[in-house]
């Protein structure tokens, strides 16, 4: 298992990441009615990398181990999506998510993210596909509709990171976020740092067609 960091696209030379930059990843497998906390579960691995000015523009974590367990994961079975080539259906695909995210119609982006649902309800027994759903659905029901806005899609400030050994991509912002989230919301203390609401997922193929896999 890898886990690959970049620096934003253009950045070619060590320190090129945020000050604030932050991954961490924990790979773990969870015993049916155990808790999803981050120290529960049999722990294989743990990433934890560190972004200072030493850091290269490509950093790559890497470690082995051996799983008795598993599943038949949508992801895995995608086939490789070239970034270049796909750029124009990516793109399409891009603007009627942030069309429907911005509509604030998460109704319409639940069977997009079919494949990550049945993913992560076969990962985690203790949820259900249906619960999974319903939580797709509520994704902004903590924000406020008044004042609730998406950045503008332009295709060309998009930039599709690979995963998962080229069948998966990411889609990221010139400054480093996802590329797909609200403007930013101020926050309610003003010791407090002003968030934004995304959709992080991962996009790939599944029955030919693209979707969310995580």
């Amino acid at each position: 298992a890898s886990l690959i960091c970049r620096a934003p696209q253009g950045v070619t030379e060590p320190g090129g990441y945020n000050p604030i930059a932050l991954a961490q990843a924990r790979i773990a497998d969870f015993r049916e009615g155990e808790s999803l906390s981050d120290e529960a579960g049999i722990e294989y691995a743990r990433f934890d990398p560190v972004f200072d000015e030493n850091a290269p523009p490509v950093l790559t974590m890497t470690t082995g181990f051996s799983s008795t367990w598993g599943g038949d994961w949508a992801w895995a079975k995608a086939a490789a999506l070239d970034p270049v080539t796909a750029r124009g259906p990516l793109d399409g695909f891009m603007a009627h998510v942030i069309n429907r995210f911005a509509a604030r119609d998460m109704d319409a982006l639940v069977p997009l993210f079919e494949p990550a649902i049945r993913d992560q309800a076969a990962a985690y027994p203790v949820l259900s596909i249906e619960g999974l759903a319903n939580m797709t659905r509520a994704w902004l029901a903590d924000t406020d509709a008044e004042t609730w806005s998406v950045l503008p899609f332009d295709p060309s400030q998009v930039e599709y990171r690979p995963a998962a050994s080229g069948r998966l991509v990411q889609p990221m912002g010139p400054d480093g976020l996802p590329a797909i989230r609200s403007d930013w919301i101020p926050a309610k203390d003003p010791d407090e740092r002003p968030s934004y609401v995304a959709l992080p997922g991962l996009i790939g193929l599944h029955e030919g067609q693209l979707r969310f896999m995580t």
